[in-house]
């Protein structure tokens, strides 16, 4: 159901939400709720509380001292409004990298943790196919790397370009390929560098891409790079191993599972360990790219299939009711 939303949209104040809940007989017996920072968690906690209904929550890489340094007194505000009861009142967070554990205790939470990591669907497009050749052809004989998220300085966008333009001729034959949704008017900050930098000629804004727009992209590119400063535990990254893509990683995405298996070469987040990187896999051969999206695709398939992923929650949901032993990835209770 939707429901209107009052003021700043990042607060997902959403009154109808609240006397929607008041009226209906759900019959609940976990709730799960993933971010901090929104009303609509909050009032779903509230219902929860009242009718003795344990909940859990994913933060999603909110507590990362990063993140929290983002807009801050937005969150200081919404901790005060609201955040400091809805903390107190979760029975198990739930943390989707390890890096989170941490950020969770920092932050001086005492509940249990669970460390089950986000899953994606692994399926084929065969309907994508027919765009993935028609983004080959729009770059003729170059190869692609790929950035598909927001557009939002966490991303590391800026130090991914700085990056770009001092590979020289080193990038020559590829084309930067940056997909995702304005967030904050970054994407002008981001073109502004681009002409700074006279990178223009290799860097492409492409824009939000969903469905099958979207496995379009993943299909018709050669190399994925996610050069965040912060992450809880990103999808894209799982998303482009499900086609069978290379990855370049920051280790402030928290993947390392992805380098220990060969699927992905990890850097620091700095535009010069960046640029290292981008060095060393456009260097390779394609069959060596190949090879490591080979390792990656078996990876997801094995330990990240949302199928996975759900029989993992499964045994928590058991757990939290009293109805099982605690579950193999309870990491900190």
């Amino acid at each position: 159901m939707a429901f209107g939303q009052v003021g700043p949209y990042s607060l997902h104040y959403a009154p109808g939400l609240g006397r929607w809940l008041d009226r209906a007989a759900l019959p609940a017996d976990i709730v799960s709720l993933y971010g901090l920072w929104l009303h609509s968690n909050h009032r779903l906690a509230k219902w929860a509380v009242g009718r003795n209904t344990p909940y859990l929550i994913a933060p999603s890489g909110n507590l990362s001292p990063v993140a929290l340094n983002i807009s801050r007194w937005k969150k200081k505000l919404s901790y005060h409004w609201f955040g400091r009861d809805l903390l107190a009142r979760v029975s198990v967070f739930q943390a989707l990298a390890p890096g989170e554990v941490d950020d969770i205790r920092s932050y001086g939470l005492k509940q249990p943790i669970v460390l089950i990591p986000n899953g994606v669907d692994v399926r084929e497009h065969p309907e994508a196919e027919e765009k993935a050749n028609a983004i080959r052809a729009r770059f003729d004989s170059e190869k692609i790397l790929l950035f598909l998220g927001r557009l939002h300085p966490i991303k590391g966008i800026d130090m991914l370009l700085t990056a770009w333009s001092a590979l020289g001729r080193a990038k020559e034959g590829w084309r930067l390929a940056i997909a995702g949704p304005d967030n904050g008017s970054h994407k002008a900050q981001l073109e502004a560098m681009v002409r700074e930098l006279n990178i223009g000629e290799s860097v492409t804004f492409v824009g939000p891409q969903h469905g099958e727009d979207k496995a379009a992209w993943f299909m018709a590119s050669d190399l994925f790079v996610l050069p965040s400063r912060s992450e809880g535990f990103a999808m894209t990254p799982l998303e482009a191993l499900s086609f069978g893509k290379p990855l370049l990683l920051t280790t402030a995405c928290d993947f390392p599972q992805a380098r220990l298996a060969g699927a992905a070469l990890e850097v620091e987040p700095t535009a010069t360990a960046i640029r290292q990187g981008l060095q060393d896999a456009l260097s390779m051969t394609d069959d060596q790219r190949r090879a490591m999206g080979e390792i990656g695709y078996r990876l997801v398939c094995k330990q990240f299939s949302q199928e996975t992923i759900a029989q993992e929650l499964t045994k928590v949901y058991h757990w939290m009711r009293g109805e099982a032993a605690a579950p193999d990835t309870l990491v900190s209770p």
